[in-house]
């Protein structure tokens, strides 16, 4: 489901949402649930959903996302399953109930979170009062180049990389 009724997005959408904040009132649910999308880009604000702000899964690749998520219930970034080629720029993420960002899974791979512009190193921006990790890369995840930038109060710790086949990630 798409943030206050924007439709599923198809190969080739673009939503340019900046200056627009999508406000969940505290409802259950992601704030943006994208299953098996490709070929998209979005730049968008979210804050205030019970689920995760943004869920990427499902097959989906090549999506190309600038998000700000706050205060939502779940993950505030998850990429799972299989999800790969994709990249996300100077992404802030605040307030989640989880991870701040998580990669989970032997399908997520190589996939970007950087700034454009910059070649190797990736930059996310900010991952910060999660209630978990500030960066999670675990169960098979690879190949993905991460900068997270600012991590920072997250009670379980800053970054963690976990679980049988999570290999050759950059994290730098």
């Amino acid at each position: 489901a798409a943030p206050a009724g924007l439709p599923q997005p198809g190969p080739g959408d673009s939503y340019d949402l900046q200056g627009l904040i999508f406000d969940g009132g505290g409802a259950g649910g992601p704030g943006w649930d994208l299953n098996g999308v490709d070929e998209f880009y979005a730049r968008v604000h979210l804050r205030n959903y019970g689920g995760h702000g943004i869920h990427l899964r499902g097959g989906s690749r090549r999506v190309r996302l600038q998000p700000t998520v706050e205060n939502v219930g779940g993950h505030g970034v998850w990429l799972d399953g299989d999800v790969a080629e994709s990249q996300f720029l100077a992404t802030m993420i605040s307030g989640t109930g989880s991870d701040a960002l998580r990669l989970s899974g032997a399908g997520v791979r190589y996939n970007a979170l950087r700034l454009p512009g910059v070649f190797t190193q990736s930059v996310l921006g900010l991952l910060e009062r999660s209630g978990g990790y500030g960066l999670r890369i675990e169960d098979g995840a690879t190949f993905n180049q991460v900068h997270p930038g600012t991590v920072r109060h997250n009670p379980s710790g800053g970054i963690i990389v976990t679980g049988t086949g999570t290999q050759h990630n950059v994290i730098g």
